[in-house]
């Protein structure tokens, strides 16, 4: 079974699903207590991320060392509040109208302003510990099983160290 895919035989997408990490679990579970979307409604776009913030601590009555806003696409921003309590009370206002500007507060999720996005990686990558004449497109697949797509075996070497290594470009 010859698992190289000629340029033209490559699917237009592939989708791999890959688990969280820690640290990304901790960072999710931190946005969640502390975060929320600000969405200006209306055709009136704010200035900056610095006038809707100014607009927004002045209204809750929030220090402005407490939150940081930032510019998010499409006219919208986030909010971390270092208080979790600011960010209840924030999120209790549904929408506040400040000063000509109408925003709309949604608490924050890892799926909140999500877009899909292409990720294509063409990476060589070197396997030490298979015997020379296991280096083939078999040994791959088993190794990787789902989730690739095998470009080429490299029977190329760059350095004498990679003299040992089975290399492939996926």
């Amino acid at each position: 079974m010859d698992l190289v895919a000629e340029h033209s035989q490559r699917p237009v997408a592939a989708q791999r699903l890959l688990k969280a990490s820690l640290t990304l679990e901790h960072a999710n579970r931190r946005l969640q207590r502390h975060a929320t979307f600000i969405v200006v409604v209306g055709h009136r776009s704010a200035s900056s991320a610095s006038h809707v913030k100014h607009r927004l601590m002045e209204y809750l009555l929030i220090p402005a060392f407490d939150a940081e806003v930032f510019s998010h696409p499409e006219g919208s921003f986030l909010i971390f509040f270092s208080r979790t309590e600011d960010r209840t009370i924030a999120l209790s206002e549904s929408r506040l109208p400040l000063r000509g500007l109408e925003l709309k507060l949604i608490p924050w999720t890892r799926r909140a302003q999500a877009s899909f996005a292409k990720l294509c990686f063409h990476v060589r990558l070197c396997i030490e510990g298979i015997p020379q004449h296991a280096w083939n497109s078999n040994t791959v697949a088993l190794i990787l099983n789902d989730g690739y797509l095998l470009d080429k075996v490299d029977d190329s070497s760059f350095s004498e160290k990679e003299a040992a290594c089975f290399c492939v470009w996926v």
